[in-house]
């Protein structure tokens, strides 16, 4: 891994004393595939089995963190583990006072909070993803059907477990951003054929036939087949 990568030392650094598992997720998983930087990052992710959440909410807590559960109708300040409950399936976490945290009540007088800055350079923001592992796969919470092998899911590169980048494309296929869009384009030309062939049936599954792109896996799966 390269010396850009700075901000996951930062991280790995952070977690090691945390006795469970955990693997980066959403952007920052491609570009350690990719082994280089394809575009600033705004936010970090990273996901953890939901049969280590409260271990993970205990901590931290321990580290001093704020941590803001994600419920349907808004965000809920977790102090201590007694105000977890199993409706929150993620939270943010960030230092106490972040200047890039605001804080607002919606229309229907729900608790929201936004994060205000287009990248992040150092570990001051994390955000957590308790994913389901069950039976040795890992498990599309929405779409239950849908499963991988956890040894092809949850690959590793220098002592950094990250979610392999079909499943992470998978999770961006539901918005269809400019920023989406592009990691689709730059991670798409290094997956092997069963990759993307598992990523056209999870696609169609959860889309149907009429995903954006399935157009460009499909001539990529038969480029693949014919030996190209």
């Amino acid at each position: 891994m390269n010396s850009s990568f700075a901000l996951i030392r930062s991280l790995l650094q952070f977690l090691d004393p945390f006795d469970a598992e955990w693997f980066v997720s959403g952007g920052w998983a491609i570009d350690i595939h990719l082994n280089q930087i394809t575009r600033k990052r705004c936010d970090l992710d990273i996901s953890v089995p939901f049969s280590d959440r409260q271990k993970c909410i205990e901590f931290f807590l321990k580290q001093g963190w704020r941590i803001e559960g994600k419920l349907a109708g808004g965000f809920k300040t977790l102090r201590k583990l007694a105000d977890y409950g199993d409706d929150i399936h993620y939270f943010w976490s960030f230092l106490e006072g972040a200047e890039f945290i605001s804080e607002y009540i919606d229309e229907n007088r729900n608790r929201r909070i936004a994060y205000n800055r287009a990248y992040q350079s150092e570990l001051d923001f994390i955000e957590v993803f308790f994913d389901l592992i069950e039976d040795n796969h890992f498990v599309f919470r929405d779409f239950p059907e849908v499963k991988r092998y956890k040894k092809e899911a949850i690959l590793e590169k220098e002592g950094v477990k990250y979610l392999a980048p079909e499943a992470v494309l998978l999770l961006k296929s539901r918005r269809l951003s400019e920023k989406n869009t592009r990691d689709f384009n730059v991670v798409v030309g290094s997956m092997h054929s069963e990759a993307i062939s598992w990523l056209i049936e999870a696609l169609t599954l959860v889309h149907g036939s009429m995903h954006p792109w399935l157009e460009e896996l499909e001539l990529r799966g038969n480029t693949m087949g014919h030996g190209g």
